[in-house]
């Protein structure tokens, strides 16, 4: 889990503007988040209650970890643009299938963030993770990074398959 070793304070617009800038709705910011309810943080968000200092940290770190994420994808698209290769990105539509590739559920959403950013910036593929699909495809190899890029830069050639 993240957190934020500085003192943060946020006011609520700035909590509700993080929170879409990094793809969560509010049930799953509640959940992933701050561990509370919907209503906690509905309440965070119009301004009825103040926003807990270890949930705006937790935000901020999530949004630096978003610019590194994007930093990083942005020079390997680089590279692979200089390389003539083609650029495919995994979209995982819901956290379970993003469980199969990390084991912290709350870098989920930022990391659509980061897809749906540069798909719009670099003219990318989004290839949908599907688990079946992908193990028959990965067959007795051990699952990886670079062969989940390799499967959806293939799979982005051919969607039939």
């Amino acid at each position: 889990m993240i957190s934020s070793k500085m003192t943060m304070t946020m006011n609520n617009i700035e909590l509700e503007a993080l929170r879409r800038h990094l793809f969560f709705s509010v049930a799953e910011a509640s959940r992933l988040i701050s561990g509370t309810s919907e209503r906690a943080w509905r309440m965070w968000e119009s301004g009825q209650r103040r926003v807990p200092e270890d949930v705006a940290g937790t935000l901020m770190d999530l949004a630096a970890w978003r610019n590194t994420a994007l930093t990083e994808a942005q020079r390997a698209i680089i590279e692979k643009k200089q390389a003539a290769s083609r650029i495919a990105l995994i979209w995982y539509p819901d956290v379970e299938s993003w469980l199969s590739f990390d084991d912290d559920a709350i870098y989920w959403r930022p990391h659509c963030s980061v897809v749906a950013e540069l798909a719009a910036k670099h003219h990318a593929s989004i290839v949908c993770f599907d688990m079946t699909t992908y193990a028959r495809w990965l067959k007795d190899r051990t699952d990886s990074k670079h062969l989940r890029s390799q499967w959806a830069a293939e799979l982005s050639l051919n969607p039939s398959r």
